[in-house]
């Protein structure tokens, strides 16, 4: 094993301390720089005995670190364009760092010829933003309820679905950030509400941190305001029905007031168990509910006379898609600065959309 010091720690450090990275951000990246170590590791190699052609090989190949609990690549023999890109920028700057300090002679990443250098092609741009039909059906409120209908009282995480993309929609908020939301986070007016009252016509979204860690208000409109509203009282009927197992009436109220507000705002389908707290929604069942939404509305929509073409090599199915696409409309009706306020991004340069 080296003993040399981890250059990935001196790299993020740096770039925390100038305030051009978020912690959000470095942990992500840290993911991305250990799945290259473990690639290393396979092949008896350290992160400093590499060279331009070996860095090469790893971005002609296979996405590395697909492990539990991770969606599988869309394919699994290359990563795509996006994901390529994103580890050539990380390891140009890990190892451009570690060559400042001395640690390694030169940065090989420089060692790759200019046309054989990442770049997004176009076709994986296109798959990044929804097709303009596809996005107006997403966000009409009527042709969502036909698509995720709730027959019966059972089927309650149909509500939570719509919810849940009434939300990424209106906000163009990040699967991560949806994810953290509790209850606490959802606000009228500035001023906090108790779910277990009247839920007010006029609901915003606080998201706390984005990855550029940035905090933000953000407003729900008329439009998506009923599905969230729906919800939300579905969630405090789940909320009552856990409560109901506590013992004196004090102890059941404040378990509502408590979960109430630091509860999960969307939580996962197991949430009819009869466990002490109601259990927050995950990644991959995000994924899942995005996805199938995308698929059925891909199915049903017509362009000029035939259906959407749903079989695009590498075509997004997942909530990223559904931020990009919002930031592409606000870009295009409001405008990059606002853009940049309404996305958490601390400055335009951070805007990376499809063109």
């Amino acid at each position: 094993m080296s003993e040399r010091p981890n250059p990935y720690d001196s790299w993020s450090e740096r770039l925390i301390a100038g305030e051009l990275l978020s912690q959000v951000s470095a942990y992500k990246y840290r993911t991305l720089w250990n799945a290259w170590c473990d690639w290393l590791r396979l092949r008896a190699l350290d992160w400093y005995a590499v060279d331009g052609p070996l860095i090469e090989e790893f971005l002609q190949g296979a996405a590395p670190g697909q492990g539990v609990g991770r969606r599988k690549a869309i394919n699994a023999e290359r990563m795509s364009s996006y994901t390529r890109q994103r580890y050539w920028r990380l390891l140009r700057g890990v190892y451009a760092a570690a060559a400042r300090e001395g640690t390694v002679p030169y940065n090989p990443v420089l060692d790759i010829a200019e046309e054989a250098r990442p770049s997004i092609s176009n076709g994986d741009r296109r798959s990044q933003v929804l097709d303009p039909h596809v996005f107006a059906k997403l966000r009409d409120p009527r042709i969502m309820e036909a698509l995720i209908p709730a027959k019966t009282a059972a089927d309650w995480w149909h509500p939570r679905d719509r919810a849940i993309l009434a939300v990424l929609v209106d906000t163009g908020i990040t699967a991560s950030e949806l994810l953290a939301l509790r209850g606490i986070h959802v606000v009228r007016a500035e001023q906090q509400f108790s779910m277990a009252h009247e839920v007010p016509a006029s609901l915003a979204i606080k998201v706390m941190e984005s990855s550029d860690g940035v905090e933000r208000t953000l407003i729900i409109s008329p439009t998506a305001t009923p599905a969230l509203v729906e919800w939300l009282h579905l969630r405090h009927l789940l909320l009552v029905e856990h409560a109901a197992h506590k013992g004196a009436m004090v102890q059941r109220n404040e378990f509502i007031k408590e979960i109430d507000s630091q509860g999960p705002l969307f939580v996962a389908r197991r949430a009819r168990a009869k466990a002490s707290e109601l259990p927050p929604m995950g990644a991959p069942a995000l994924y899942y509910c995005v996805s199938q939404a995308l698929k059925k509305l891909r199915q049903k929509t017509t362009v000029g006379s035939g259906t959407l073409d749903i079989n695009i090599p590498h075509l997004a199915k997942g909530p990223a898609i559904i931020r990009n696409t919002v930031i592409h409309h606000w870009l295009n009706t409001l405008g990059p600065e606002e853009t940049v306020i309404r996305a958490g991004l601390k400055k335009v340069e951070s805007l990376r959309f499809p063109s």
